[in-house]
């Protein structure tokens, strides 16, 4: 072989039998466009019903939401509305946990960890007393 001549590669072919689905689900006709935007209205107006509860519905309620949400993988969806509720539940949290009633452990713990994740400053202190807290509020 001489100098800059390419050597050529046969490669072998292969006959596969046909498929036996045929062009099936390559022709598989897509939904109705009015199918479509029915299911988008819809899905948008989920959203919408998502973001004005998490803004009207108190804040262990919000802590619960918001946790449900990311566990079921939707939160990027509502990432603002998410950030906004955090936020206010971490600059107001000392006016309502002498308030709610319903402040257990479960939802201090649940407060502690959605705002570390979320990259909120919370002392584990403030967290022991809050529990403490309202276990001498609910004992009295």
């Amino acid at each position: 072989m001489a100098l800059g001549e390419k050597e050529v590669m046969h490669l072998p072919t292969v006959n596969f039998h046909p498929n036996i689905w045929g062009d099936y689900f390559l022709n598989c006709a897509s939904e109705d466009e009015a199918i479509q935007a029915k299911k988008e209205r819809r899905v948008f107006e989920l959203r919408e019903d998502i973001k004005e509860k998490i803004v009207m519905i108190n804040a262990s309620e919000k802590l619960h939401l918001i946790e449900t949400l990311e566990r079921l993988g939707m939160a990027y969806h509502f990432e603002r509305e998410i950030e906004e509720a955090l936020q206010h539940i971490y600059q107001t949290y000392e006016d309502h946990v002498d308030h709610d009633e319903d402040d257990d452990l479960y939802v201090t713990s649940l407060y502690f960890r959605l705002l570390r994740q979320h990259g909120l400053y919370v002392s584990s202190g403030m967290c022991i007393y809050c529990i403490y807290l309202s276990s001498t509020l609910s004992a009295s």
